[in-house]
């Protein structure tokens, strides 16, 4: 039992990484602003999340936790639907982003469940740009964001071709 619900650990993982992928990409309304405006401009690899975003540094929830601003989280919290897609009650300490490749400070839940983050973790890589396999994954967030994963294989294709 998780959470007061009964549910497998699997159904647990698989709703946690929906949730956190949504909620990453819905911190710039739904557009990924924060990506490069074309392939010529790719990043360096650490520069990007594991799953090829790119993160505002003025995202509400991450300026809220790097200033300790209480009123930054729960305006998260309230508009990324956190409760209903995490199925948590709001407490500050509990809602948090340090970003999920930053390995000194502590992972929110939707950074320890994300799939895509572990997968790219278990092999060693920096992003999914890297994976020879991006192009058949069926992570929850390819089937769910479609043309975030095109502009993935986009920046991937020009990764490989660099």
């Amino acid at each position: 039992i998780i959470m007061g619900n009964k549910q497998t650990r699997r159904h647990f993982l698989v709703q946690g990484s929906q949730a956190g992928i949504s909620c990453c990409l819905l911190m710039c309304g739904g557009k990924l602003l924060a990506m490069p405006a074309s392939v010529e401009d790719l990043p360096d690899l650490k520069e990007l999340t594991y799953c090829g975003y790119k993160c505002s540094m003025e995202c509400i929830l991450y300026k809220g936790t790097r200033n300790d601003d209480e009123d930054l989280k729960k305006k998260a919290y309230e508009e990324w639907g956190m409760k209903e897609r995490y199925g948590v009650e709001y407490e500050p300490e509990q809602i948090f982003c340090h970003g999920c490749k930053n390995a000194e400070k502590p992972q929110s839940l939707v950074v320890q469940k994300c799939t895509v983050r572990a997968c790219a973790i278990e092999k060693e890589h920096e992003c999914c740009i890297q994976c020879k396999e991006l192009a058949d994954c069926d992570e929850d967030l390819w089937m769910r964001f479609p043309q975030f994963r095109e502009k993935v294989l986009e920046m991937q294709a020009a990764y490989f071709k660099g």
